[in-house]
C-alpha cells in the first residue's frame, strides 16, 4: 500500500499509533497562511510530506496566483455539504464543462453505494460559488489511497469560472491530500492543465452534434451502419422497449457483457441508486430478438446531452445488430426531445474494438483532458486494466461462472473504480 508517512513516528514499543509532531515552525507557519491567504480549507492539522518538511505540503495552498484587488472579495475554499445541493447543481448546470458527473445526484449514488468519502470542495467569492471540485476518498489495499474526481465515472475535474479559480482549488486538493495522506489525485476531466498536476493520455471521447431535425437522423447515421439498423429490424426482428422495469434484465445483461470484456461488474444497487438520484434523467431500453432479450443500454441526459452510459448484451447480439439498432434508437429518440449532442462515453486508447465501433457510427476521437497530481518520491501502483497485474488477473476473468463473477464483481468494484 502506497501512502504518504509521516515524517517521524513515536517509538515501536509506545502503545499509541505513531503521529506527526507539532512543530513551532508548522504553528507559525499555520497562522501565517491564515493572515496571508483567502483560501480556507479545513484546519491543516497535520502538513506531512515524504520529504518531512511541514512547509512543501502547506505552501501548497494559493490563491491563484497574484493578489485579489482591494475592492474584490476574496476567494474562499470549504467542503461542501450534501445540503448546499441545490446551490452546486446550479453552477454545475451553468458551466459549459459540466457534466453529470459533477452533480450532487452522482455524489448521492456512489455514496449510498459505496465507501468512499465525498470530499467536494467549493470556491466561493462574495457569497457566490465561483467553482467546485467534486472528489472521492478512495481507499484501495493494493494502490494505495488516493483522491478521485470521480470514481465511476467517466468525467469529474475542477469546474471554475476563471484560470485562477481552478488553479487554487486544485492547490487546496494537494493540501486535503496532504492531509489525508492520499499519494495520488485522479481528475477525469474539468479545468485545462492545473498547476502541479500532469496529463494522462490514455483514454479517448467521443462525442458529436446531433441533427435539428428527427428526419436526418437516418443520414446521420454513416451508410454501413445505417445498414446494420436496417437488417436489425427487417431481417433479425430485433425490437426496442423502454422503461425503468428492465433494470434487473439491464443488469444482468450487463454484468455479463463485463466478465466477456474481463472487467469488474459494478453492483446493482448502484445502477438502482443511480435512477433514484436521476429521476427524468435517465432512460433503459431492452432491445429484444424475437422476443428473447439480447441487449440493453442505461443512458442519461445532461443539459443538452445524451449518454449511453451502461450497455450489457449477449453473444448473439452482434450477429442480429441488436447495440446498432438500440444506439440509433437512442440517436432519435435524444433528437425529439432537442438534445444536441450525442456523448458516446470514453475509450480506452488500446481499446481498438469500442473505439472502431464508435468509429463506425461517424464519431471522432479526442483525447479527455484527464490529469494526475502524484506526491513527490512516491512510487505508487498503477490500478488501470493497463497495468501488467490488472492485465494478468484479466486473462483468468471470462473463464469464471457468471454465479461467481456477479458478486464478486461488485465486491471488487469498491477498489477499482473505473
Amino acid at each position: 500500500m502506497s501512502t504518504l508517512q509521516p515524517h517521524r513516528q513515536a517509538p515501536a514499543q509506545a502503545a499509541l499509533p505513531a503521529r506527526p509532531l507539532r512543530s513551532v515552525r508548522t504553528r507559525r507557519l499555520r497562522r501565517r497562511l491564515r493572515r496571508r491567504m483567502s483560501v480556507q480549507l479545513l484546519d491543516y492539522a497535520n502538513d506531512v510530506t515524504t520529504s518531512g518538511s511541514p512547509v512543501s505540503a502547506a505552501e501548497r495552498i494559493r490563491t491563484g496566483g497574484g493578489t485579489a484587488r482591494a475592492t474584490e472579495p476574496p476567494l474562499v475554499i470549504r467542503e461542501s455539504s450534501s445540503v448546499e445541493s441545490q446551490r452546486w447543481d446550479a453552477f454545475v448546470q451553468s458551466h459549459p464543462q459540466g457534466t453529470i458527473f459533477h452533480t450532487q445526484a452522482f455524489r448521492q449514488a456512489v455514496a449510498s453505494t459505496f465507501p468512499h468519502r465525498a470530499r467536494y470542495l467549493t470556491a466561493e467569492r462574495g457569497g457566490r460559488i465561483v467553482g467546485v471540485l467534486p472528489m472521492f476518498d478512495v481507499r484501495t489495499g493494493w494502490a494505495g489511497r488516493r483522491l478521485v474526481s470521480v470514481p465511476y465515472g467517466v468525467g469529474g475535474g475542477a469546474l471554475a469560472e476563471d484560470e485562477p479559480t481552478a488553479n487554487a482549488l486544485a492547490d487546496a486538493a494537494v493540501a486535503l491530500a496532504a492531509e489525508l495522506c492520499c499519494a495520488v489525485i485522479d481528475l477525469r476531466g474539468g479545468a485545462s492543465r492545473l498547476r502541479g498536476f500532469e496529463r494522462v493520455d490514455g483514454y479517448l471521447g467521443f462525442r458529436r452534434e446531433l441533427p435539428a431535425n428527427p428526419s436526418d437522423i437516418a443520414t446521420w447515421i454513416p451508410r454501413k451502419a445505417r445498414a446494420e439498423v436496417r437488417h436489425a429490424r427487417e431481417r433479425h426482428g430485433v425490437t426496442i422497449d423502454e422503461g425503468d422495469e428492465h433494470l434487473n434484465l439491464a443488469w444482468r445483461l450487463y454484468s455479463e457483457n463485463m466478465r466477456r470484456l474481463a472487467s469488474l461488474n459494478y453492483p446493482r444497487r448502484f445502477f438502482a441508486a443511480l435512477l433514484e438520484a436521476t429521476r427524468d434523467q435517465h432512460r433503459i431500453t431492452l432491445a429484444r430478438r424475437r422476443g428473447v432479450p439480447v441487449a440493453a443500454l442505461v443512458s442519461f441526459t445532461h443539459r443538452d446531452a445524451v449518454m449511453p452510459y451502461f450497455f450489457g448484451a449477449t453473444r448473439e447480439a452482434r450477429s442480429c445488430g441488436a447495440a446498432h439498432l438500440l444506439y440509433a434508437e437512442l440517436a432519435e429518440w435524444a433528437t425529439e426531445r432537442g438534445l444536441r449532442t450525442f456523448d458516446f462515453g470514453r475509450s480506452r486508447a488500446g481499446n481498438t474494438g469500442s473505439a472502431d465501433f464508435k468509429r463506425f457510427f461517424g464519431f471522432e476521437a479526442t483525447v479527455l483532458p484527464y490529469q494526475r497530481w502524484t506526491a513527490p518520491s512516491m512510487n505508487v501502483a498503477d490500478p488501470s486494466p493497463a497495468s501488467p497485474k490488472v492485465r494478468f488477473a484479466r486473462r483468468f476473468w471470462p473463464r469464471l461462472p457468471l454465479c461467481v463473477t456477479r458478486p464478486l464483481g461488485a465486491w471488487l468494484s469498491r477498489w477499482v473504480t473505473g
